[in-house]
């Protein structure tokens, strides 16, 4: 499997305005899975959603460890996630913020190919649901991420991107 260079295996993008620590990933492999189960387990991650092919690493190494692995968000290199896509990674992280356990921090793993294109895309999601503007959130991921998110993907998140509605509840509170 060809990596960019830019390419590493695991950023940690996390800020106090964010309640779920998000980890970008470049995409494991069969050969080195151990690595990566390591790292999941270090950050508390029992999620990790998977945005390539599935050809790359067999899901079962993942299970057996307690990381489930999600394979309902993906799209093409170099684009962006539909819709349904966004509100399935909004659902998801929502769920594992509200699963998580008192005292634990919330977490959630994403990855695509080399971890700068996809997966910081549905990061940038995140951070600009919890209140960071959208070319802020892009630069927080490049500090940890070198190279992370095209000029496509910017253009979409600064200008495409529906924000995520509040609900009535977290208005309240």
């Amino acid at each position: 499997m060809e990596h960019s260079v830019y390419s590493h295996k695991c950023s940690i993008i996390k800020d106090k305005k964010v309640p779920i620590n998000l980890i970008i990933l470049d995409c494991p492999s069969d050969d080195h899975i151990d690595e990566y189960i390591n790292i999941l387990k270090d950050n508390n991650v029992h999620t990790v959603v998977r945005i390539c092919e599935t050809r790359f690493y067999n899901a079962a190494s993942f299970e057996k460890e307690g990381i489930k692995v999600i394979d309902d968000i993906k799209f093409e290199d170099g684009t962006t996630p539909d819709k349904k896509q966004v509100k399935l990674w909004r659902e998801l992280v929502d769920k594992i913020i509200k699963e998580t356990p008192s005292g634990q921090t919330p977490a959630i793993a994403v990855h695509c190919v080399s971890g700068i294109g996809r997966a910081p895309v549905m990061v940038a999601i995140t951070l600009i649901d919890y209140g960071f503007d959208s070319l802020d959130a892009v630069e927080f991921i490049r500090k940890n991420r070198r190279g992370a998110i095209n000029k496509k993907q910017l253009a979409w998140l600064s200008d495409t991107l529906k924000k995520k509605k509040k609900s009535i509840f977290r208005k309240l509170f």
